[in-house]
């Protein structure tokens, strides 16, 4: 159940109403849920999932887990980890929801919550399942995957050293990025005038880390979800990537001088707080979960993505807030499927549509 709302948390979040409490009974049109209810039935899954497994003493299928070797207490953090971001994500949608599932998160009583690296969730090259990164023939292979100057703008502007740490430099010492909409084609010089991700073959998938969990306490703290203090907590996602680079790419110093620098410093005034949380979790994520990323820019506009002349030129004015359905759902589930876009997307399985946890206004 943890890996099943793991994977479909991204379609929910993705395109809105799935198909979720009607998945898996042998009906080849099942309806689809409204997000909401996806929401809901999700977080009661990984309730349960959480309560089974923290009363289980001895590890569970080990020789088939390739992420926690059959530990059942890492599964329990991951399962109350994910119940965190769920609830804080909907916090401004129904508020008693999140504090419900925030409170039993955080319960230390519950099994307690991703703290440290070891307890991180990520699937990796072992000797039960040989892997490769599947980032790494985009990055090498194909060369179709550059910093961009979005990030580097940012890390540049907070002169965050852990750029070292994610990218390569070109030349010698130049950080060099590609600028978005870009529509020349793929050709040599962009292949090997710009700076690449820095992947391997061996480096790990992450599905939820020890950072992402500090900045969403920060969050949850800032808006009296839960006890704690908020600057605590996001000094503690920050430090707690930067030991990461350490670990999995390339340790960078200066942790103490980035957290007490003007821009990082965590104000006193909650609108930029947030703001702020947001961006670092942003830095800290990167690479590791975009859709992660995406779903934080459509609550908080951060981080900021300009609309860029070619863009208006095609009628673009704000970027998407969702994905359309594939044509084949809609072939194949026609009924279904044209109910849930009417009765819960407007009748319009546009981009521009907001999903049910979607209250912000990002032009």
């Amino acid at each position: 159940n943890i890996v099943r709302v793991m994977g479909w948390l991204r379609a929910t979040d993705v395109f809105g109403p799935i198909v979720y409490t009607n998945a898996g009974n042998g009906d080849i049109a099942p309806k689809l849920d409204a997000q909401d209810k996806v929401y809901k039935a999700m977080l009661a899954d990984l309730k349960e999932a959480s309560q089974v497994l923290g009363g289980t003493a001895t590890k569970v299928l080990s020789s088939y887990d390739v992420i926690y070797d059959g530990n059942p207490q890492n599964w329990t953090r991951l399962a109350n980890s994910l119940m965190l971001r769920m609830a804080v994500r909907v916090h401004f949608k129904d508020m008693e929801l999140a504090k419900e599932y925030v409170t039993y998160a955080l319960d230390p009583s519950h099994g307690g919550v991703i703290e440290n690296m070891a307890q991180e969730a990520k699937i990796q090259s072992t000797d039960k399942l040989p892997l490769m990164n599947s980032m790494l023939p985009t990055v090498e292979d194909y060369g179709e995957c550059r910093m961009g100057a979005t990030i580097w703008a940012y890390m540049q502007g907070y002169k965050d050293p852990r750029l070292a740490s994610y990218f390569t430099t070109v030349s010698g010492s130049r950080f060099v990025a590609l600028p978005p909409t870009n529509n020349n084609p793929l050709n040599d010089r962009a292949k090997d005038g710009a700076s690449k991700p820095k992947v391997s073959a061996a480096s790990p998938l992450f599905w939820l880390r020890a950072s992402e969990v500090s900045f969403l306490k920060a969050e949850a703290a800032l808006y009296q979800l839960t006890a704690g203090d908020p600057k605590a907590l996001y000094e503690a996602g920050i430090r707690a990537s930067f030991d990461f680079q350490a670990t999995y790419h390339t340790a960078v110093s200066g942790v103490d001088d980035y957290i007490n620098s003007a821009k990082v410093t965590l104000s006193g005034d909650k609108d930029t707080a947030i703001k702020q949380i947001v961006m670092q979790r942003f830095l800290a994520g990167f690479m590791t979960d975009g859709i992660e990323s995406w779903s934080d820019w459509r609550r908080y506009n951060i981080p900021v993505l300009p609309i860029y002349e070619g863009q208006t030129d095609n009628g673009v004015e704000v970027y998407p807030y969702r994905l359309s359905y594939a044509d084949t759902d809609k072939q194949y589930n026609v009924t279904n499927s044209q109910e849930a876009i009417d009765k819960y997307l407007n009748g319009n399985d546009g981009m521009w549509e907001r999903v049910w946890w979607d209250v912000a206004d990002n032009i």
